[in-house]
């Protein structure tokens, strides 16, 4: 014999067992109009002890709002979301959202349909306001939520519009400071990577770089367009090395496109120094990246990943002086989570980064999913402890992003 599903407890019920009346339960539920703190109190309880849940559409109907809220981006690539930049604007936007009663909806509208069918939720009063992200150019999206009455709320400035409710980061400002950081750094033939210019974003960012660069009295034509995405900043990079090969820092105006631009030998079996980064043993971070594994069997890091604090590094500089770093840390992060601040950052004394691959490797794309990461700072080191310490025959690294070769004393960083 089958038991009967459970019937639902009713607004009336509610009342009754809080001593109130039917009105009087149901502005208390849903905070609307006057209701005493006894009374409140006393309906809380015996919506506790009944296990009521409001009917959505007679709670939407009793207050005009539908109790959820769009995130509308306008975009519909499936790589948007490797873009770690969306994934925390969600995370943020959704715990934001958990101290109301507030559903997170999330719209992809860069398509005819797409747009069709949030106008649809929206002027159907299934939404109670709408965040839009991701506008370029001259948006269609701008418009559509423009002729309804909604409340909108824009991440990021459109274009050619500054809205009344929008949030956005100094973009003009902040390339400003970086572009700034590079030039205090010693650095003189500095490029750029942009972003969209279709986008208030892209066009602030490459603006705040060239007014730093004209400030100092460099060249501030050194620009490759990308997309904010890691393939697009990794095929402007090769543009830029190519056009200019005297280029001794890049700013990259995203995170994702930071990662794109490092350039990792296309031989697996050595080492390559980030340009724009201190040379090993300067103030400042050096980065140096190289791959972990080929088809052909293991590359220069494969054994990176062994590596433990306290363990030494060595690089030998193309003056072949050596410089010494002590290991710190050793991370794994996956990539859509890259640490670009702590990996690309100021450092206040000499300090490395070596970065590879690694994690769970992904047949369908061919690629690690994350990349292991050794933080080092430097440390005192003399020519004659080279001996005592064993160290024999590093590999070497060549190329232009080489500083001449990476190893580590006691523990073998190449196959």
């Amino acid at each position: 014999m089958t038991t009967p599903p459970k019937r639902r407890p009713t607004l009336d019920e509610v009342a009754r067992l809080a001593g109130v009346s039917r009105s009087a339960a149901s502005r208390a539920i849903n905070r609307s109009g006057y209701a005493s703190r006894s009374t409140r109190e006393a309906v809380e309880r015996a919506v506790r002890e009944l296990g009521f849940v409001p009917n959505p559409t007679a709670r939407a109907l009793a207050t005009q709002q539908s109790g959820a809220v769009v995130l509308a981006v306008s975009n519909n690539d499936p790589e948007l979301f490797a873009d770690p930049f969306y994934a925390l604007i969600i995370t943020g936007v959704s715990a934001a959202l958990e101290r109301t009663d507030l559903v997170l909806m999330l719209a992809l509208a860069d398509s005819d349909l797409g747009r069709a069918r949030l106008e649809r939720i929206l002027r159907s009063r299934r939404a109670d306001g709408i965040m839009l992200m991701g506008l370029h150019g001259d948006d269609p999206l701008y418009h559509l939520v423009g002729k309804l009455d909604v409340p909108v709320v824009y991440g990021g400035r459109p274009l050619n519009a500054e809205p009344a409710w929008y949030v956005d980061a100094d973009n003009r400002g902040g390339a400003g400071l970086a572009a700034e950081h590079l030039i205090g750094t010693g650095r003189r033939r500095i490029a750029t990577i942009t972003g969209r210019l279709d986008t208030h974003v892209g066009t602030a960012r490459l603006r705040g770089f060239q007014e730093a660069l004209a400030v100092a009295g460099l060249d501030t034509s050194l620009v490759e367009h990308g997309d904010f995405t890691e393939a697009g900043a990794a095929a402007a990079m090769t543009r830029l090395l190519a056009a200019h090969p005297d280029l001794d820092a890049v700013f990259a105006a995203s995170d994702n496109m930071a990662a794109g631009a490092l350039q990792v030998p296309a031989t697996t079996s050595v080492a390559g120094w980030y340009t724009g980064s201190p040379r090993p043993g300067e103030l400042g971070a050096a980065v140096i990246a190289g791959h972990v594994d080929s088809r052909q069997g293991p590359g220069v890091f494969f054994r990176l990943r062994r590596l433990r604090p306290g363990d030494l590094i060595l690089v030998r500089r193309a003056d072949r002086s050596l410089a010494a770093f002590e290991v710190t840390a050793v991370s794994q992060y996956l990539k859509r989570q890259f640490p670009t601040a702590a990996v690309y950052g100021p450092a206040p004394v000499a300090e490395l980064r070596v970065v590879t691959c690694g994690g769970t490797f992904d047949q369908a794309t061919g690629h690690y999913l994350s990349n292991v990461i050794v933080f080092a700072v430097a440390v005192p080191w003399h020519h004659r402890q080279q001996a005592a310490a064993g160290l024999t025959g590093p590999r070497r690294t060549r190329g232009r992003q080489s500083p001449g070769i990476v190893a580590p004393v006691g523990r073998h960083l190449a196959a």
